[in-house]
Parts: structure tokens; sequence; C-alpha cells
């Protein structure tokens, strides 16, 4: 076995020098005067010379240490590494995570989540939710890597929507991650436990704000008459906003009523549409006055697709739109009257006024 004195001692010569010591290691002395520890071993019966490092910034005390820690390996089966190859693979390593744990941020595992997600919702619904998170979650935590958003972490950010009064916000934001979290745990992407476990006090209750409607019989017959009476800059908003009480369906899928969907000369007129909502086809039948209201339409718009466009854009009216018309027969939409509110009317009255069952109400409202 070599000793400290006899690898100090040692002389280069005209070919490499080996100074055996234990265990396969030895030093090796080149014919320029450099000392090397290495070590001869065999893996999977195939001969390996290891590099431990330079005498003396490895002396021989540390040399059989690093000798004994690549016997170990061997003898668990593994292949032992150099120290320069132990510290590139643990280099390596480090990169290799950093990059999962970039990918693995919130923000890019919620990018993920919406590219399958927004497949099953209507693309209202995928705009406002990413919305949602974006202006009140991602500034917040979309650079975190998501195995570290914890329910505490999670509580710090949702608070500030419930100090601000924001229920609804604070809701959607909640049943989006929820499902955003669920989809990263089973997925592989970090999670181990979803941090939206939130039970019912969690926050304080917010009352909830239905869109408002006008439900008693003599405000709506007064509702009919000025809808009837409204003549605005675009004909598909009067006919949109005549065919609302008589049809009930959202606003968002009435003034995007496509010239294609409909027959209007059949023995049963109807209307066949596609709701995004609940992704299902959907039929309403056209009552004579419905269908007179789009006949009358016809001749200005059914040379395009949409049956209430703006002419300005082709693309179907908006929401403002409808609600600009009520605002201008005088009606407060943020109290009184809304294009979505003719579904509430229709819902309440032909359940309490003309007893139609509750499930086939829902049905034609497409609930």
């Amino acid at each position: 076995m070599l000793t400290d004195t006899a690898v100090k001692s040692a002389k280069p010569g005209a070919k490499p020098v080996r100074l055996y010591d234990s265990g396969g290691l030895y030093l090796e002395v080149s014919p320029a005067g450099g000392k090397l520890w290495r070590m001869k071993c065999y893996f999977r019966g195939k001969e390996k010379r290891l590099s431990l490092g330079r005498y003396p910034g490895i002396g021989l005390r540390e040399a059989r240490e690093r000798r004994d820690e690549a016997r170990k390996m061997l003898a668990g089966g593994n292949e032992p590494l150099s120290p320069r190859q132990a510290a590139k693979f643990e280099q390596e390593k480090a990169q290799q995570a950093l990059l999962v744990e970039e990918a693995n941020t919130l923000l890019n595992v919620a990018r993920d989540w919406r590219e399958v997600w927004q497949t099953y919702v209507a693309p209202t619904t995928n705009k406002s939710v990413w919305a949602n998170l974006e202006r009140n979650i991602f500034p917040d935590l979309g650079a975190m890597p998501i195995a570290s958003v914890t329910t505490g972490v999670l509580l710090a950010t949702l608070r500030k929507l419930e100090a601000a009064g924001k229920g609804d916000t604070l809701r959607k934001a909640t049943g989006a991650l929820n499902l955003l979290f669920k989809w990263a745990k089973r997925n592989g992407r970090g999670v181990t436990e979803n941090p939206v476990d939130f039970d019912r006090y969690t926050f304080k209750k917010f009352e909830t704000t239905n869109h408002p409607a006008i439900i008693d019989l003599p405000g709506i017959a007064r509702l009919l008459r000025n809808i009837d009476a409204y003549h605005g800059k675009l004909p598909g908003v009067s006919a949109a906003l005549r065919l609302a009480p008589l049809l009930f369906q959202r606003i968002g899928e009435l003034r995007t009523m496509k010239w294609a969907d409909l027959d209007l000369d059949g023995q049963e007129p109807e209307w066949n549409y596609f709701v995004t909502k609940i992704k299902v086809e959907h039929n309403v039948p056209l009552a004579r006055q419905a269908v007179e209201i789009l006949k009358e339409l016809h001749p200005m718009t059914g040379g395009g697709e949409y049956v209430f466009p703006s002419f300005r854009t082709g693309r179907p009216i908006s929401d403002a739109a409808i609600n600009t018309a009520l605002k201008t027969m005088g009606y407060d939409t943020q109290k009184e009257m809304t294009g979505h509110g003719f579904r509430a009317i229709g819902y309440t009255h032909l359940r309490q006024t003309l007893r139609y069952p509750a499930d086939i109400v829902n049905f034609q409202l497409s609930h």
C-alpha cells in the first residue's frame, strides 16, 4: 500500500509509472511529472479505468475515499463515475430540473390545461375565464412552480378579491383553479395534492346577483309595447328584441342566429342550432309571429350568414346593442331589465302562471 511519503517522492520515467495502493487504486505518474489518481474496476464484465483526481489537489486519503465510493456504486449495480463525470452529471441534472420547473410554472401549466379545457366550453366562457385568471391570479402566482402554490399561497391572492367585494369573480376564479389543479395532478405536472381545498365557509357569503328582469305582468305588457314601438338604426336589433320574448333563448345564441339554421317554410317552422354552453343540438319551434318577424327581416340581411349582423363588420350584433336599445327605451339595465332578462320572464311565467312542468321548461330553455 502507498504512503504519503511514497506518493510525494514518486519520480517520472520515460513511460507512465504506476504505483498501486489497494482495491484497484493506483497513482499514475506521467513522463512530464503529472500525478493522477486512477482506479481499475469492472462493470458488467468490461474493464473501466476511472480518473479520481490529480495529486497534490487530491491526497492519498481522499483518493481512497473516492475509491470506496466507486466500489459502493459497483456493489449496488451502478456504474461509477469519475469526479468530473459526476460533476457534469449533477450539472445536467440541475439544468434539467430547472427546465422542468420552468415548464411547470402555474402559468405554463395553465396554458396547457386551457388547450384541453377550451374544447369543452363555449368560446365566450373560455375567453372570460382566462381573462379572469390573467387579471387576478397570474400577476401574483403565474411565475411560481405549480408545486409551490399551496392552499395558503392561493388564499393570500384570492382574499384580495374577497376584500374588494368581487364575489362572482372570486367564485369563477376558484372554480377554474380547482379544474386546473385537478388536471395538473392527473397529468403529472408536479401537483400531488389539489390546494383548492376550500369549503363553503372559507370566504364570506356574497349576495348573488341575477340579471335584472321585469316579472310583473303590467310591466311586461309595457315592455312589449315599447319594443314594438322601437325603431333603431339597425333593423336586426329591433327584430332580435321582438323575438327574444317569443323564444327565450340565450341572448348570445339569439344574436348569432344564422339563416342556414332556420326552416321558415316547413309545416312546422323551427330553428336548429348547437348549444355551445351544454354541447347539444337544440330545436326551437317558431311561432307564426316569429316567422313573420324573420321573413320581414330577410330582404335586409338574408344575403349574409347572420340574421342580425352589424352592417359595419358583418359579424353578429353584440350584447351591448340589445342593452343599449333597452336603455334608449328608458330601462335601467343595472336594475330593471337586460337582454338576458327575457329568459327569467319566460321561466317564471311558464312555470308559475301557465304551470308547465319544470323539465319541459328547462328543456326548451336548453338549461
